[in-house]
């Protein structure tokens, strides 16, 4: 459900658009997230974000994650394992 045209969440004041391709990111959004409507598909979305797995080398070797938020990029990738509080 993340893969391919994502999922909307609503989480009353703000509705984001979601992606990833992360295989860690699907169990974390539901323990944080849960109580919160998730939608297949909605109209309109305040932020649109992408968690990617990187590419190169360092998906095998430190498996890390890229974020972006309606298309920048603000910081560093970070580990793929990073927990979610």
């Amino acid at each position: 459900m993340l893969t391919g045209t994502g999922l909307w969440l609503d989480i009353g004041a703000t509705q984001i658009h979601l992606r990833s391709d992360s295989p860690h990111l699907a169990s974390q959004l539901q323990r944080v997230y849960g109580r919160f409507p998730l939608l297949d598909r909605a109209d309109w979305a305040d932020l649109h974000l992408s968690i990617r797995q990187a590419r190169g080398l360092r998906r095998w070797m430190a498996p890390q994650v890229c974020f972006q938020c309606d298309g920048q990029t603000p910081f560093e990738p970070f580990s793929a394992d990073s927990p979610c509080r």
